[in-house]
């Protein structure tokens, strides 16, 4: 009995870059929340949600840091292509600002500092989080195409009709045309000549 075909998904070679999109799905999820979350305070309880925003927001803002430690092994076994020193010299500054200085001490935990810290660091890292995987296309090619067909079948008629409505408001075209135009707009919009 032969093997059963996988998705492309799946498949050995879609399997790294499959991981890295999840990964960094996760991490912009993670740091959007963060973002999204202390955004609502603010709005919400005005000033007084930064002094309590570690007590909100700490726990998840520690979880998507020791996450991103990931990030070096991704580096170091060759998952990812980048340098390593920076990558380090980041993660550690983080890890080193958040655990040791934050978390140790409770009178900094309540300033107005760390508010601003994690806004800064969450609005680099969704940026970064958003960017990287477009970068990975390789095994996503499948199902790019795939969206776009259906994008494209579902965009063909409305600019089907747009260009009607123009052209029937100019008068060159009149409506009892309308349906072979139509069609003809189809047909050449679909199959290309």
């Amino acid at each position: 009995m032969g093997l059963m075909a996988q998705p492309a998904w799946l498949q050995p070679r879609y399997r790294k870059n499959t991981y890295l999109f999840l990964y960094y799905l996760i991490q912009f999820c993670g740091h959007s929340w963060i973002f999204t979350n202390m955004t609502a305070r603010f709005f919400s309880f005005g000033k007084d949600s930064m002094a309590d925003t570690f007590y909100a927001i700490g726990l998840v803002m520690r979880l998507c840091q020791s996450i991103s430690l990931l990030e070096l092994l991704h580096i170091r076994v060759g998952i990812e292509s980048s340098h390593l020193l920076p990558r380090f010299l980041q993660l550690t500054e983080r890890i080193i600002i958040l655990f040791v200085v934050i978390t140790s001490q409770e009178e900094i935990q309540e300033k107005y500092v760390v508010c601003v810290l994690f806004i800064f660091w969450n609005l680099l890292d969704m940026v970064r989080f958003s960017a990287i995987p477009i970068g990975i296309q390789a095994g996503f090619a499948e199902i790019e195409k795939l969206i776009q067909k259906l994008i494209w079948k579902l965009k063909e008629p409305t600019t089907a009709k747009t260009i009607l409505k123009k052209r029937n408001i100019v008068g060159r075209l009149i409506l009892s045309n309308y349906k072979t135009y139509y069609k003809a707009i189809i047909i050449k919009g679909v199959i290309p000549a």
